[in-house]
Order: structure tokens, then sequence, then C-alpha cells
């Protein structure tokens, strides 16, 4: 005899796991817990669950935080896609926005252009220590902040007074600065911004994302000593 599954039981299940994922659940972990289809959309049509991006939905509730919306824009691009640009930077407390559009980078040059409210960059590859958990349950599952956007954070962070100070702060990551011509060019940059007086420091992506606090002290250390 088969015995049919309490279906209090399974939305206990749900809402645990949403419980830790910021009040979100994918389609695939729905099928694992063991939903059919059609019990996915009984729960969709009763607001069990809530369609906020494709495969994507909120149990109970669409009251979502700025990190819930992040997740499941990530989660929408696919599963090897990242939080990353100016998203990533507001995500870590490096700068703040009130952009409703989310950045999210994916490494693949094909695919679709992108998704509503969702701003999609696509890149060759990211590198392992280009993206990192943003926390222990890796929600959104990487973060990955361009080097302009992330300077342009750096810069608005630490001093608005940064041009006079004639200072310059880059941050190198492997997908980016490891190929040879990158590397060249750099360097033909770095030589020419000296001739017109300016200092350059370079952080790695890891360091900027690991290590903030020392970060900012630097660069506050650099604004102070040239003011």
């Amino acid at each position: 005899m088969v015995r049919k599954r309490d279906p209090r039981h399974l939305d206990g299940r749900i809402a645990a796991l949403a419980g830790r994922q910021k009040g979100l659940v994918r389609h695939d972990q729905l099928g694992t817990l063991g939903l059919s289809e059609h019990a996915i959309e009984k729960r969709l049509q009763r607001g069990r669950l809530i369609a906020i991006r494709r495969a994507v939905y909120a149990v109970g509730h669409a009251h979502l935080t700025a990190e819930a919306r992040w997740l499941a824009a990530v989660w929408a691009c696919g599963p090897t896609a990242v939080l990353s640009h100016r998203s990533a930077g507001v995500a870590w407390g490096i700068r703040p926005s009130s952009s409703p559009i989310i950045d999210v980078t994916v490494p693949s040059r094909t695919g679709r252009a992108g998704r509503e409210g969702i701003c999609l960059h696509r890149v060759t590859r990211l590198a392992e220590d280009e993206t990192v958990g943003h926390d222990e349950n890796r929600s959104p599952p990487g973060l990955a902040p361009s080097s302009t956007s992330l300077l342009s954070c750096l810069r608005g962070a630490s001093s608005s007074s940064s041009n006079e100070a004639r200072l310059v702060a880059e941050t190198d990551g492997s997908a980016t600065h490891g190929t040879r011509a990158a590397f060249e060019s750099d360097r033909v940059r770095d030589a020419e911004l000296m001739t017109e007086g300016y200092r350059i420091v370079r952080f790695t992506y890891w360091r900027v994302l690991r290590h903030q606090k020392a970060v900012a002290e630097t660069l506050s250390q650099l604004l102070t000593s040239s003011a």
C-alpha cells in the first residue's frame, strides 16, 4: 500500500527551507521535496507560494528584503550567476544605491539578454578569487563587483576630494587583469598617470571583499597624507 504524503508535513518542510533562504524556494527544490507540478500549481493558486521570478517563489508572503530580491535575481539567471557591480557594492556595504535594477553577472557569452529588473552582465569566466559567499549559506551564492563599479564605490566611500588628492585606486582580478594584454595595458596606464602626478594604489578583489576596513583605512591614510 502506498501512503499519501501529508500536505501539512510538506508545507512544514517548505517553510523550513524558505526560512534558511530569505523566505524563498526554487522550483527544483520543491521537486526534490516531493511536490509535483500539480501540487506546486495548487499552492500558487492558494497563495501559499508566490511567484517572484522564473522558477523562484516566496513562501506565504511577498514582503521581501533587499537580500531576498538579490537572491531571487541571481537564482533566476542560473546556477553560475553571481550578484555583481553596483548591487554587490550595496550588499557589502561599500556604497548605498536607490536603483531598483539588480546587477547580475554570468560566465557565459550566450543566452537571454536579461530579465525585467535585472541588468545582466556576461563575462568569459569568473575566477574563484573573484567571487565570495556573502553569508554562511552563500545567499546570494557569490558576489563579484566589477573593477569599475568597485572603484567608484571606494572613491565615494573614501573621499569626495579624490581628484584633488591625485590618487587612483585600482581593483585587480584575474578574469580581467590576468591576460598579457591587460597586464601591458595596466602598466602603460600607470606610467601615464604617474607622469601627470597621480599616485596609484592597487587592491585585489579578495582584499576588497574580505578586508574592507583595512582597504578603507589605507585609502584614508593616502588621502590624508596628500592633503
